[in-house]
């Protein structure tokens, strides 16, 4: 199996293909979870590991996340989720379903109420097509609930309508209804995404310009200088794969980004696994970060960092009409 094809960055996949990086078998697991492809692909490539791939115990990990067989987890995960899909699809008379699209950097809410879910995606779909859908979700909820404290089931679609995920919302009556019938509580979608950190290394440095890529985003990806890595720190990267510290969240790292007004912020970057190489022009307020790019790299001093940013963002409050407070 191609684990690398499962790697949300073109540009990690290819990295870790040229290093001949390579994974066990729960490790595997994890990074097929990670990825954005549909829950049918997801589960396909699960069953390759169950076939031909070597069992194993689970890895370690802070969750203290224990079992004997990563081959038999699989199995029950696939068929949790495929019995949650089953019940999304049944029609019940104390539930109905609605749909939420994601169009460009907003979403739009429906506006009624359907009795199935093919009917709630097929109105989705004629009503935003031409304003080009990135996700469809549908809830599937109970009537005269109007806040959805008594829980329901998400579906998330692609824009291809292909199923991504399908999980359980909320808690009370709703689990406690299907419970039973799906098996173990601890089950769920995305569990080895979650809760196990794996080692996916990358080709970045300190500098670099990146994007955060995402399968089926279609407005402007956000866009960041790159300072560092928290796998670039080998203690911290050594306490993980022994299961003291993170997990599948903590795939990170700390980044300058151009804040509203055109002024220089740091933040986290989640999931470096989706890191790019941003390759395109930057205008606007990120312009910015060329120059904050080639001050990280040592090529520019700070007097001249300063010089840009000033003048960036003066000429972006001006363009504007912003005022700074």
């Amino acid at each position: 199996m191609d684990i690398y094809r499962f790697i949300r960055s073109r540009d990690v996949a290819a990295h870790c293909r040229a290093i001949g990086k390579t994974w066990n078998t729960c490790e595997m697991a994890a990074i097929i979870d990670r990825s954005d492809l549909p829950m049918a692909e997801k589960h396909a490539a699960w069953r390759v590991l169950i076939t031909d791939y070597p069992d194993m115990p689970s890895i370690r990990n802070i969750h203290r996340i224990s079992f004997d067989s990563t081959h038999k987890k699989l199995e029950e995960i696939i068929a949790y989720n495929e019995r949650i899909w089953e019940l999304f699809q049944t029609p019940e008379n104390d539930m109905l379903y609605r749909f939420r699209v994601q169009c460009d950097d907003v979403h739009y809410d429906s506006d009624c109420l359907f009795s199935t879910y093919e009917k709630a995606l097929a109105s989705a779909r004629d009503r935003w097509e031409q304003d080009g859908i990135s996700a469809v979700r549908i809830f599937k909820q109970f009537v005269d609930d109007e806040t959805c404290e008594r829980g329901g089931i998400e579906a998330v679609f692609n824009d291809d309508e292909t199923l991504r995920r399908v999980f359980f919302t909320g808690r009370a009556e709703l689990n406690e209804k299907y419970c039973a019938s799906v098996g173990a509580e601890d089950l769920y979608y995305g569990m080895f995404e979650d809760n196990f950190y794996i080692d996916i290394p990358t080709p970045f440095k300190q500098g670099d310009i990146l994007a955060m890529y995402k399968e089926g985003l279609r407005w402007p990806l956000p866009v960041f200088v790159l300072d560092r890595l928290y796998r670039d720190n080998s203690e911290w990267l050594e306490a993980c794969l022994r299961g003291d510290r993170g997990d599948g969240t903590d795939l990170c790292g700390w980044a300058y980004y151009v804040a509203q007004d055109g002024l220089l912020t740091a933040n986290h970057a989640m999931n470096h696994d989706r890191f790019v190489y941003f390759k395109d022009h930057l205008d606007g307020k990120n312009r910015l970060l060329h120059y904050v790019s080639l001050f990280l790299k040592k090529e520019i001093g700070l007097p001249e960092l300063l010089t840009w940013q000033c003048r960036i963002m003066m000429e972006h409050l001006l363009e504007n009409n912003l005022q700074m407070d």
